[in-house]
């Protein structure tokens, strides 16, 4: 089972100040294709986009947790080094 699921989608571009069209460019697909996986209506293709999701906001610093001491699930974000956000958008032009 994934970790990563609709409401921990949200709460991530939250943390990362990211609008769905921010997640959809720097995953490299479409903007009714994350609009249709936050709404939770992906059916089918859930499965290969959830990969694609999660090593897009881990690599933008979120981690994601099914349980922790206080509870489960969650995202937060975790300290990157001043040079990512400049690394990430020139990837995402790419």
């Amino acid at each position: 089972m994934s970790e990563m699921t609709p409401h921990l989608c949200r709460a991530s571009r939250a943390l990362l100040g990211w609008s769905r069209q921010d997640l959809a460019e720097a995953t490299r697909v479409s903007l009714p294709t994350v609009e249709a996986y936050e709404a939770a209506d992906t059916h089918g293709c859930r499965w290969a986009l959830e990969p694609l999701l999660m090593r897009t906001l881990k690599k933008a610093g979120i981690q994601i947790f099914m349980r922790d001491d206080w509870g489960g699930p969650g995202v937060r974000l975790q300290q990157l080094p001043d040079t990512f956000s400049n690394d990430l958008a020139a990837e995402a032009a790419e």
